[in-house]
């Protein structure tokens, strides 16, 4: 199974299957699919050092210290934009949103700024299905 589809070939894994217009339609109308992807959302949280707390997201204690993410420059980056913008494209932008806004806030004065405006621009062009 592939997390986080995209509706674009990706650049850096062009064998990652698509996101087709059916199943967008799909993430937007099963309850199952909706939470397979919160679920595998959550283990990506835990890894990143985040935690949903009631509805928001927020930096686990000492996370700040310790990401890799939060460095300058690091391969998770990319994963976080993927993910943001798989969020959005599979219907569950609330968690998109939430997402956006913690790593936009966490990584201030921390990542690169190309990576920022990565981050800052995940959800756009995404249309409907």
């Amino acid at each position: 199974p592939w997390l986080f589809p995209l509706p674009e070939p990706s650049s850096v894994t062009p064998q990652a299957p698509l996101l087709t217009a059916a199943c967008r339609q799909a993430f937007a109308t099963d309850p199952l699919l909706q939470q397979q992807m919160r679920h595998s959302l959550t283990l990506m949280l835990n890894f990143w050092g985040i935690i949903d707390q009631g509805g928001e997201y927020a930096l686990k204690t000492h996370t700040e210290l310790t990401a890799t993410w939060l460095q300058r420059y690091n391969h998770n980056q990319l994963r976080l934009t993927r993910t943001i913008r798989s969020l959005g494209a599979c219907h569950l932008l609330t968690e998109a949103l939430q997402l956006q806004q913690l790593v936009l806030l966490a990584g201030q004065n921390r990542v690169n700024p190309p990576t920022l405006e990565y981050w800052r621009h995940a959800l756009e062009g995404l249309g409907t299905c």
